[in-house]
């Protein structure tokens, strides 16, 4: 099972499994609205055909369609099959029991956040920073929306700052970041510390999404 792909284990349910909000079910680059920025489509392109990985930043006005485009590019890595074959396995196997009500919910190889929720959750006294970023080990990519909000603060940029360094810790990971602020803004949206990494090419490529607002 460790090195072959079993039966369940499809393109169309490894993308049901991505976590993105219902709204975005089924979104693809095929029926993204505008024309994808052409250094994102060849950002998307070798990034399939390559074990390292570089970290992505879309970055537009409010509306502009960061989020679909976020969402096209983690559903064709789910797609494709990007990350732990045994994890996609396990997920993606025929339950044999019935969900809990609080059964804890493991991340796929390829998984959407709010940032926003994470904020939220961390917010509650029985947040378990530590177990969170130890359900993150089995996953490749990691696409956290709207990492913009709810900033401002010592902790929330340290907790992002730690999440850029999950991706760091293995040249396989990647991070899918949005935000509506153009680079010259992120220090002071997301903190000095969090902004020279996200500007440094090395570690990310930063894209603009242009256009009015799809809303």
């Amino acid at each position: 099972m460790d090195n072959v792909v079993c039966a369940w284990n499809t393109p169309d349910h490894r993308a049901q499994l991505t976590n993105t909000p219902r709204s975005f079910g089924g979104f693809s680059f095929a029926s993204y609205p505008r024309t994808v920025p052409q250094d994102f489509s060849k950002y998307v392109a070798s990034t399939s055909a390559s074990n390292s990985r570089r970290s992505v930043v879309l970055h537009g006005t409010q509306g502009s369609g960061k989020t679909g485009l976020g969402v096209c590019a983690l559903s064709t890595f789910a797609r494709q099959g990007v990350g732990s074959l045994f994890q996609w396995n396990v997920l993606t196997a025929e339950r044999t029991t019935p969900v809990e009500k609080d059964e804890q919910v493991f991340p796929s190889p390829c998984w959407f956040e709010r940032w926003s929720s994470i904020l939220a959750r961390n917010r509650k006294t029985d947040w378990d920073e530590v177990g969170w970023f130890e359900s993150l080990d089995d996953v490749t990519v990691l696409m956290l929306d709207d990492v913009g909000v709810e900033t401002g603060t010592p902790y929330r940029e340290a907790l992002l700052l730690r999440h850029l360094e999950w991706a760091e810790d293995d040249d396989r990971r990647m991070l899918i970041l949005t935000l509506n602020d153009p680079p010259s803004k992120w220090p002071k949206v997301v903190g000095e510390r969090v902004a020279d990494r996200m500007i440094e090419q090395r570690r990310f490529l930063a894209v603009h999404v242009p256009g009015e607002s799809l809303r």
